[in-house]
């Protein structure tokens, strides 16, 4: 019973092995319990053994599988759950704020870019979404700096129409709204 309430798994096996060895065979109630035991810890090391190796792979799929057979076990207080749940945790972080940086992408809202590009910056994400928003972001800052100059010579009419009748000279429109220009102005 001390190897049953250890959990001491080669007692447990050592003992189960001395019983099934006497002739007639020992088969009490605690060597049953004993078998199961061993069948539990086998699996519990199991499954710490995998939450080990998908923690250093930073699986998220496999975490989430290897987490959802660890509870069941009451594993809550190992070293390698509690490192795979904050790993998966993270890992969720992530994920979540590369979908947010996809669909900022998406919308093309330089502000939402801008914020959720500068919050995968932060957690040290290295997503193709990242080369892929700082080159949108330079696209829309391009544009805006276009629509501006194009804003400010709209806001002038001299601005607007002196290109037209120097490239055009026989561009009547042009003339026209030149001259109508010139006699607004005196």
């Amino acid at each position: 019973t001390g190897a049953l309430e250890a959990r001491d798994k080669q007692a447990l096996q050592s003992a189960g092995a001395a019983a099934g060895s006497k002739k007639p065979p020992i088969d009490p109630p605690a060597i049953a319990q004993a078998k199961s035991l061993i069948t539990k810890i086998e699996e519990e090391e199991k499954v710490l053994k995998a939450l080990k190796d998908a923690t250093a792979k930073r699986d998220r799929a496999l975490l989430t599988k290897l987490l959802l057979e660890a509870a069941p076990l009451d594993l809550h207080d190992k070293d390698e759950v509690r490192q795979a749940t904050a790993l998966k945790e993270r890992l969720d972080e992530e994920a979540a704020a590369v979908e947010a940086l996809r669909e900022a992408i998406k919308t093309k809202d330089a502000n939402k870019l801008q914020g959720f590009l500068s919050r995968c910056q932060e957690m040290g994400i290295n997503a193709p979404e990242i080369a892929e928003a700082k080159a949108l972001m330079e696209k829309l800052a391009a544009e805006g700096a276009a629509v501006q100059v194009r804003n400010a010579d709209y806001a002038d009419p001299v601005r607007l129409w002196d290109p037209v009748a120097e490239r055009r000279p026989r561009h009547v429109r042009g003339l026209v709204n030149r001259a109508a220009i010139a006699l607004e102005q005196g």
